[in-house]
């Protein structure tokens, strides 16, 4: 059971990966939101079971549901948690920096961001690995 709270996240990642790439614009499949609710649920158990560093393990797939997600209080919820992980590494620092820009963007317009295009794009965002 354990080993699932850190392999069904990574799966639903790929999956919101996917649809984010594959969809046209406006468009947004029923699975995708599925997948974010899925991630979610998984982090809060993981959250609240499991010792603090364990949100390591699911950090990508956080971070992808976190700017994928519309919901205020899922963004804010997940947000907190990568503030928590920003204390670990340089490399949270920076996805949370990131992933901040990405919610706060996406409140004011209301247009989902492609956070690895900003990457690319803006200077004030370093690359990192998670």
């Amino acid at each position: 059971m354990l080993n699932l709270r850190f392999i069904v996240p990574l799966f639903h990642a790929v999956q919101i990966e996917f649809y984010r790439t594959a969809s046209r614009p406006g468009q947004q499949p029923p699975a995708l939101g599925q997948s974010v609710s899925e991630i979610l649920q998984i982090a809060t158990i993981v959250h609240e079971n499991e010792p603090p560093n364990s949100m390591c393990r699911i950090a990508w797939p956080l971070f992808v549901a976190g700017a994928e997600t519309t919901d205020y209080v899922h963004s804010a919820w997940v947000l907190a948690r990568f503030r928590e992980l920003a204390g670990i590494s340089l490399n949270f620092r920076r996805a949370h920096a990131l992933l901040k820009a990405v919610v706060k963007h996406q409140r004011e317009t209301g247009e989902k961001v492609d956070y690895r295009r900003w990457l690319i794009d803006r200077p004030e965002f370093e690359a990192f690995i998670i």
